[in-house]
């Protein structure tokens, strides 16, 4: 049976919906089946869904346990009801997959967040050639970060200098994905560390999956000459709930511009596990696909940049789908819907690739 014959391959309801099929990508309510990437975009619903697609990583992230789960092996093709789907490493976290879907001839790839380069932490990333392609873009297509083995090792320099002065460095990052990978990268420079509490779980559930990360200290057992690790946007206090011991540095580590996220820090490292601007937008010429779709902070970007190069490219969100809806019953191209919470970011200039500063320092 061919699928049904729609306008477009994909909607977005507070997540990706494949047309014509029963399967979504991550979903943000509760479905039936719902393909979850990574345990990073994941959201509270992936506890709900009554069944969903994700790998033995992921789902041990999440605390989802066997119930309703169905192990995507990477690179292990099966089918759902019509749909033929692989699950293939995305490259962006431990257990992080994106998924080849195909249907009566139609190849549709829902990516996730992808990585690049090389990690410590999850598998190498992996590629497939598509008809439509499903992408999440973290950082405006011609952003380039630094090379990440001198932001680390830059990072690296200033905790040293920071424990040295006798003041207490705290490294920044998001979880489930970046600050894992920091942790590995940290020890592997000889520092100390200890973590929050929901660092220290995460790096728990990755030793178990084999992954070689440090073993770290709570709070509590923390002793002087330790780096901390904490969850970009959790309140910096102690153990007890007071301030820390000590005078802390804080060190942002993100991708992203460390004025967008009014975060106070001391330094900011421009690195990040996901792809940058230009390996995103290498990424999708690579794919080969036709029509392209953006989910994430620079969807909006992504997508007037394709489609001034010709592209049939659209952004994925749930603010503006009025307006997707009225202008496609007046016949007219209209804008497409940027991601939130995200303000969608300027479409960059013509030229050549941006590339962030390494090192910010306060």
């Amino acid at each position: 049976m061919k699928p049904p014959r729609h306008s477009r391959a994909v909607e977005f309801r507070a997540g990706v919906h494949v047309l014509g099929s029963v399967l979504w990508c991550d979903a943000v309510h509760a479905r039936e089946c719902c393909f979850v990437s990574s345990a990073r975009l994941a959201s509270p619903a992936a506890r709900r869904h009554r069944q969903i697609i994700t790998s033995a990583a992921t789902a041990a992230l999440l605390g989802r346990g066997d119930t309703g789960v169905l192990p995507a092996l990477l690179g292990r093709p099966f089918h759902l009801g019509r749909l033929r789907l692989e699950p293939f490493a995305s490259g962006a976290a431990l257990g992080a997959a994106s998924l080849l879907v195909e249907d009566a001839g139609r190849r549709l790839v829902h990516a996730g967040a992808i990585a690049a380069r090389p990690a410590l932490t999850a598998e190498a990333a992996d590629q497939r050639r598509a008809d439509v392609l499903v992408v999440h873009a973290e950082h405006p297509p011609a952003l380039a970060l630094p090379p990440a083995a001198a932001t680390l090792d830059a990072l690296a320099t200033w905790l040293g200098g920071e424990l040295a002065a006798g003041a207490t460095p705290v490294v920044m990052a998001a979880l489930r994905g970046d600050l894992e990978e920091l942790a590995a990268q940290l020890g592997a420079r000889g520092l100390g560390l200890c973590a929050h509490p929901q660092v220290a779980a995460s790096l728990r559930v990755y030793r178990t999956l084999g992954a070689r990360v440090p073993v770290v200290r709570g709070l509590r057992a923390a002793r002087g000459g330790d780096v901390l690790l904490w969850p970009l946007g959790t309140p910096l206090v102690s153990a007890a709930g007071g301030p820390l011991p000590g005078v802390a540095r804080r060190a942002l580590v993100t991708g992203r511009p460390a004025r967008d996220l009014a975060v106070p820090h001391d330094a900011a490292f421009a690195w990040s596990s996901l792809a940058d601007g230009v390996e995103t937008a290498a990424y999708v010429v690579a794919s080969g696909a036709h029509e392209l779709y953006f989910t994430g902070p620079a969807a909006e970007a992504f997508a007037a940049a394709q489609r001034r190069a010709g592209a049939d490219a659209h952004a994925l969100g749930p603010p503006r789908q009025m307006e997707l809806f009225a202008s496609a019953n007046s016949g007219s191209p209209g804008p497409d819907t940027p991601d939130a919470p995200d303000a969608p970011d300027a479409p960059d200039a013509p030229g050549a690739p941006r590339t962030m500063a390494r090192i910010e320092v306060a």
